[in-house]
């Protein structure tokens, strides 16, 4: 079993439209990976997918994937109309709570913690205690 120290949280860079079958498609298919790159993928509806499995490294932080779990939601932060839905918004902490359950310790961060990118479109901040 991976020893999981962080939950990273992403945007998708991609219209609300989108879903997690576009972006493992985009995954497979544009960039060469064997699958999605993201362990969850939270839906402009709320919906939670399931994306990677968490057994297996992702392709979504580079540098910190051999001991993270990747959270996408999917939209844009960044840019006006593609903002995470309030369906988003409710849902995600209920995510993080379970994967902090799961992997108790983990540090929660959004991806701009960890690379020199603007995802996950605000400064992401997320209480770090042990629950």
């Amino acid at each position: 079993m991976r020893s999981i120290r962080q939950i990273i949280v992403h945007h998708t860079a991609t219209g609300l439209d989108a879903v997690t079958e576009d972006i493992r498609r985009m995954h497979v298919e544009e960039r060469g990976w064997t699958d999605i790159g993201y362990h969850f993928v939270i839906e402009a509806d709320g919906s939670i997918h399931p994306g990677r499995h968490v057994s297996r490294v992702g392709a979504h932080a580079k540098g910190n994937n051999r001991f993270s779990i990747g959270v996408a939601l999917i939209g844009d932060n960044t840019v006006e109309g593609r903002e995470w839905t309030m369906q988003q918004r409710f849902v995600l902490p209920i995510v993080i709570r379970m994967l902090q359950v799961l992997y108790p310790g983990a540090q929660v961060l959004g991806h701009r913690d960890v690379r020199q990118t603007a995802c996950p479109g605000f400064a992401f901040a997320w209480p770090n205690e042990e629950i």
